[in-house]
């Protein structure tokens, strides 16, 4: 009963939390990029598949819709864990305790609210882990087992279509069959159907990736150095209690995994993908939590495991329960400058949470500029953007409804959405960027000269924290007027 009670409590302050940050804070680069994809409907983009922009499409592009989405979600997420550890057979006190590491993990606490395929996978990863273990606790005939089985499968390519390493989940769901036991179950239909359905809801996306190849983008830089720092970051991030529980779940998961179906198909699923994520998270430098399916079984395996030390069960809570309440204090107080000035001063540029703050007074910006465009050459504006960061989160100020592109010499998706050569044609050009990219505002641009610049200052904290602005540039500047630029200061609260 008090675990019950201590799980419902621990799911409204951090709902709370979370909605309290969705109301005020905006979109992350990354999460911009991800809504963008809701205009661009594919089967998959260049650095994932095309789930997350089916999803993106279900949700108006405004962040207060999309965090209060997100946030329902990953407030739901450890339940859905406790649900995947009762189907694995363990009781109800057993099952809650699975709640706290999916609930109070750093990984997963009050950052995984953001709208990402993370999001999705986690989800999928553990129905999966849920419906497999439910299935191979059935007798291989019945209608339970073979519901289970076909979920399993629907699972598993779900979690293909949200990310590219929900392949490694379903190749271990695939060796979780081939054990002496399991393979008994292939005399019935309850694999094929799994097989039939993952087959039938991945083949869009194998088709179009034969079709477009597969973007596997190689990091600049393979040393040793950077090896140790993208395999360490998130053990570091994960700190040392819950490392102290998961080494524990991972030893008991091992030795019992000859004991049963369930804890080798656990067993297999933390082994599997476990070196194939480490390798690309080395050679492609983009999977900095590439430990997050591991997090999840060993959640789960936490269920199978004796009581812990009351000790390390307390660690667990308190250094979790704080790093939730410090994720949210660095988006809501002073006390990233705070922090800065104890280490000799606060870098803006150093602060990624400046990101949720910056497009508050960039659509206002945006919209003026082009209303302006409009009114005095009767045409609708292009806007291009140095870095795909500035040209997602334009695109969604402008709910999808200007034409972006994006003047980088990297690959990105603006370079399948955007053709350069209409750029030339364009009566007028907005290029949109910040102080990040171009501490000064660009005065020509593709041979045009800037007719006007817009600008905008974020203020956190009482001090600037990044500049935008929005040049005008006209293919006929005898339709342009003097330059009149636009200031504008908005403080973040």
């Amino acid at each position: 009963m008090y675990t019950l009670a201590a799980a419902i409590l621990c799911t409204l302050l951090l709902g709370g939390l979370r909605l309290d940050l969705a109301r005020s804070v905006g979109l992350s680069d990354a999460e911009a990029l991800f809504v963008a994809y809701g205009f661009h409907p594919q089967a998959a983009y260049v650095d994932y598949p095309g789930l997350i922009g089916w999803f993106s499409r279900a949700l108006a592009p405004e962040p207060w819709t999309v965090h209060v989405a997100t946030t329902a979600a990953a407030t739901a997420l450890p339940w859905l864990g406790v649900l995947a550890a009762r189907a694995g057979g363990a009781t109800r006190d057993q099952a809650l305790r699975v709640y706290f590491p999916l609930a109070l993990l750093p990984a997963l606490s009050i950052g995984s609210f953001a709208f990402s395929p993370d999001l999705l996978l986690c989800y999928f990863w553990l129905c999966a882990l849920g419906s497999v273990s439910l299935a191979l606790r059935r007798p291989a005939t019945s209608f339970v087992g073979l519901l289970a089985a076909v979920f399993a499968g629907v699972s598993a390519a779900l979690a293909c279509l949200s990310k590219p390493s929900g392949w490694l989940l379903a190749l271990a769901l695939a060796l979780c069959c081939l054990g002496r036991v399991e393979r008994q179950r292939f005399r019935t239909i309850a694999p094929w159907a799994a097989l039939g359905m993952f087959a039938i809801l991945v083949t869009p996306l194998v088709t179009y990736g034969w079709a477009h190849g597969v973007g596997l983008r190689l990091g600049p830089e393979l040393s040793l150095q950077h090896a140790a720092l993208v395999l360490f970051r998130p053990l570091l991030s994960a700190t040392p209690p819950f490392l102290i529980a998961g080494g524990l779940a991972a030893k008991n998961l091992y030795d019992r995994s000859r004991q049963g179906s369930v804890e080798r198909a656990l067993w297999l699923q933390l082994l599997v993908p476990l070196l194939p994520m480490a390798v690309l998270a080395i050679a492609s430098s983009a999977e900095a939590d590439w430990l997050t399916p591991t997090y999840l079984v060993l959640s789960l395996g936490i269920a199978r495991l004796p009581p812990l030390r009351r000790s390390l069960t307390a660690a667990c809570l308190v250094v979790g329960g704080g790093v939730a309440l410090l994720g949210w204090c660095w988006l809501r107080t002073s006390l990233p400058v705070v922090t800065g000035q104890w280490l000799g001063g606060y870098d803006a540029t150093l602060d990624a949470s400046n990101d949720y703050f910056a497009w508050s007074s960039g659509k206002q910006l945006l919209e003026d500029a082009v209303a302006a465009a409009r009114e005095r050459t009767g045409q609708t504006p292009i806007i291009v953007g140095p870095h795909w960061s500035v040209c997602a989160q334009a695109e969604v100020a402008l709910a999808g409804q200007v034409h972006v592109g994006c003047d980088t010499s990297e690959r990105d998706d603006y370079d399948d959405w955007s053709d350069p050569s209409q750029w030339s044609r364009a009566q007028t050009l907005l290029f949109v960027t910040d102080s990040r990219f171009h501490p000064v505002p660009p005065e020509s641009f593709y041979g045009r000269e800037a007719v006007s610049v817009h600008r905008a200052a974020v203020e956190r904290f009482g001090q600037v924290v990044r500049e935008l602005s929005v040049s005008e540039f006209d293919l006929d500047e005898g339709t342009a007027s003097e330059p009149r630029p636009h200031d504008a200061v908005t403080r973040a609260r």
